[in-house]
């Protein structure tokens, strides 16, 4: 019966033969003598980058013994082998180990350091090896067997605390969510100033005596006045549903009415350089969107950048303005949110830059934007309008104009030329007869 059996199960045994050579062949290329001696700490550390290259080191072990016996005068060298005193040094692999460059995370949120990864590598790395020597030590020193001594490893207590892994992702969002809020802005304002270019209001309204300057108050006043029922809604948006509850309501009230000078003046600026309507609107859009790609870049190399290159690639107020929206955000992670005593400085170790000095520069930027705005459109003012020189600035009699302090029987005269040739163009009977 026993044969039969067997000869029935001839293949299960064949396989179980080819196993069992794999099992030997792969338990033949596994070394376990891992341990390796060195005379020297050069020589260790050579061994230990040799062996790093190769992805074969787990950590090294560097005894401090006395080099002389003046110290080994308080034992018997006959019953115990060692010093009753053991100095050692544990250096593990950066594969097997926490970086220690920094002190603390870069940046801050409250909660204890607990990540899984971080608790694995102590427990079956550092710790594991630093077990190890522990109980060779005390069975060398007592004679006892230390199998049977208990390791605990726990966490340090952290205090309650509150959190919101929304917070955490509001960080990365809130940036580009308000960026996106602006979009439509700047391409209906660029729409409708190219729109009154192509209709040749500007010039139509100096024709009829009115200052330029009141033209561009009235089309300022209107476009605060449209962003400022927008600002209201999205400040109770963000503070009354909980998004923001921390921060300071009328910080971000200045936060988003700074930010909106800036895209008024980005819009003017903008539509200095079109005649169509929808082109404009579409191309400044896209510059607007465009202006915000640097901050990505600033973001992923914020520690490699300067001072000085921040200031310049701020000089983008949409990258400004979600620079500054990232601040806003790990505050109110932190749970203190934006307050005037925090606002000039940063919630990240090292870091150069802060809320306030953003918006600094975000004003800084629409005074530019305005500036090179008005300089173009008054050298280049298309094709109806009448050019300035390239140095009209430095010219009193353009600063009067401005001011209202030209000559008023000239300007009289002006206005009858322009009445009389007006009524000459639209009464042809007249000039047949």
């Amino acid at each position: 019966n026993l044969r039969l059996k067997l000869e029935n199960s001839i293949d299960l045994i064949d396989h179980l033969n080819i196993l069992s050579s794999l099992t030997v062949n792969i338990s033949s290329c596994i070394l376990y003598d891992r341990i390796k001696g060195a005379e020297s700490i050069d020589e260790m550390e050579r061994e230990a980058k040799r062996l790093y290259q190769r992805n074969e080191l787990f950590g090294s072990v560097i005894f401090k013994v006395p080099s002389n016996g003046s110290q080994n005068r308080g034992y018997d060298s006959e019953n115990v082998s060692l010093p009753p005193i053991i100095k050692y040094t544990i250096r593990m692999s950066l594969k097997t180990s926490q970086t220690t460059r920094n002190i603390r995370m870069k940046i801050w949120a409250p909660g204890p350091h607990n990540s899984p990864s971080h608790n694995q590598i102590y427990s079956r790395a550092f710790v594991y090896l630093q077990d190890s020597i522990e109980r060779a030590i005390i069975e060398l020193q007592t004679g006892r067997n230390s199998q049977e001594i208990a390791v605990q490893v726990q966490a340090i207590p952290y205090p309650c605390y509150m959190k919101d892994n929304f917070l955490t992702s509001v960080s990365y969002s809130l940036p580009i969510v308000l960026m996106v809020a602006w979009v439509v802005f700047i391409a209906a304002f660029v729409k409708k100033l190219v729109y009154e270019k192509d209709l040749r209001l500007h010039e139509y309204m100096k024709m009829m005596g009115v200052n330029s300057c009141s033209h561009f108050f009235a089309w300022l006043i209107e476009s605060v006045g449209f962003l400022l029922v927008t600002i209201i809604i999205l400040i109770i948006i963000l503070k009354f549903g909980n998004i923001l509850p921390k921060t300071n309501g009328f910080i971000l009230f200045l936060y988003f009415s700074d930010y909106s000078f800036s895209v008024i003046a980005m819009s003017y600026l903008i539509s200095v350089f079109f005649n169509n309507t929808n082109i404009a609107a579409l191309i400044g859009s896209l510059i607007y969107v465009i202006a915000f790609f640097p901050f990505i870049v600033l973001v992923t190399v914020d520690d490699e950048l300067s001072y000085i290159v921040k200031v310049f690639m701020s000089l983008l107020s949409p990258t400004a303005f979600s620079y500054a929206s990232q601040y806003i955000a790990r505050y109110e992670e932190q749970g203190i949110g934006l307050q005037w005593e925090n606002m000039y400085s940063s919630p990240v170790h090292g870091d150069t830059t802060s809320f306030g000095w953003l918006c600094c520069l975000i004003v800084a930027d629409t005074f530019i934007y305005f500036l090179i705005a008005w300089y173009i459109r008054n050298v280049f003012p298309g094709t109806y309008g009448m050019a300035a020189p390239w140095y009209f600035p430095i010219l009193p009699s353009y600063w009067k104009e401005r001011l209202g302090c030209t000559d008023l029987k000239h300007e009289k005269g002006n206005g009858l030329m322009f009445t009389n040739i007006m009524m000459q163009n639209t009464n042809p009977s007249a000039n047949k007869t």
